[in-house]
């Protein structure tokens, strides 16, 4: 099955490293076995399609894990708000939440192939196929919001994994995004 989205996101005229790194950008949302699994499969059809690819080195390893953690929270805060919302102090959660800070937001997030509203669609796609709780999904809606992604692609996103993660799990997000809509004033009957 994900032969064929690769192959139909090529027909689409998805640049190669645009494939990569809707990968790439899974990482934290679905796990390193899986982005692997995909990665080999992307590689086995760019040579079937006789598609040369060589990925660019996008990451400064002569970044300090301040630089990085000072970046990534900049970019959390671009894209979802208040870094320290949910911070907790306990030192194991602390130091996880910290790697996220330095290796999702600051050198994933950060990378040039994809957009700020592409990123933000990855994200709400693989959560929602994964049904992840309320808040973490509350949290994202409105981050697809700061970015500019309207509540009309929004449930377009929902919709379309509806088929991958089932019915519930996208149900369940459709009244999540329509209570964060609420709460913010917004009404999909008056347009976006």
């Amino acid at each position: 099955m994900l032969r064929r989205h690769i192959e139909r996101g090529l027909n689409l005229g998805l640049a190669p490293d645009q494939v990569v790194e809707v990968f790439i950008q899974l990482t934290f949302y679905v796990g390193v076995p899986s982005v692997e699994s995909a990665l080999r499969i992307t590689k086995e059809v760019f040579e079937e399609r006789g598609i040369q690819f060589t990925p660019t080195n996008d990451y400064d390893p002569n970044q300090t894990t301040q630089e990085l953690y000072d970046k990534g929270a900049k970019t959390y805060e671009e894209h979802i708000g208040d870094i320290f919302a949910y911070y907790t102090e306990h030192p194991t959660a602390a130091e996880m939440q910290r790697l996220v800070f330095e290796y999702h937001w600051g050198a994933i997030y950060s990378r040039p192939v994809l957009d700020s509203k592409s990123r933000a669609i990855c994200a709400l796609a693989a959560m929602t196929v994964q049904a992840r709780p309320d808040r973490q999904m509350r949290v994202r809606i409105e981050g697809a919001l700061r970015v500019g992604i309207t509540p009309t692609e929004i449930m377009e996103v929902l919709m379309q994994v509806m088929l991958y993660g089932g019915y519930a799990a996208t149900n369940t997000m459709m009244q999540i995004a329509g209570s964060v809509f609420t709460e913010q004033g917004i009404s999909l009957e008056a347009g976006d």
